[in-house]
């Protein structure tokens, strides 16, 4: 039996064939899946990527992710950076307390996007071949 695959499914293989994916939503949050770099050497398979969260009228947050499978196994699956934008970005330059105070009303407003970028990453780990 073959299940259908899904829209994110679908965008992660496009990325692996160097598109850009627009507009892929994962648990409310809309994300651009930038092209996947992808090394091959002797059964180990490495990716790196990057991710955009897609935030209205503020810059967009970055998120930097490395996979890695070998024999078929994954044997890495991480986020290596966060680039914040949003409320963070704009209060950079402010102080300490003022920009945490910020930037804990930019996660209200934002939700836990984290987990969802997270979810993508995943998928990658499974459709990496």
């Amino acid at each position: 039996m073959r299940f259908a695959m899904t829209k994110l499914e679908r965008a992660v293989d496009d990325a692996l064939r160097g598109k850009e994916r627009k507009d892929i939503e994962v648990d409310s949050h809309r994300f651009h899946i930038k092209p996947i770099q992808v090394k091959r050497s002797n059964g180990r398979i490495e990716a790196t990527g990057q991710l955009s969260h897609d935030i209205r009228f503020r810059p967009d947050d970055q998120v930097r992710y490395h996979v890695v499978k070998e024999n078929g196994t994954v044997s890495e699956a991480e986020v290596t950076g966060i680039d914040r934008g949003g409320l963070s970005s704009l209060v950079k330059k402010l102080d300490e307390d003022i920009a945490s105070t910020i930037a804990k009303g930019g996660d209200l407003l934002d939700g836990d996007w984290e987990g969802a970028a997270r979810q993508i990453v995943a998928v990658v780990a499974a459709r990496l071949r």
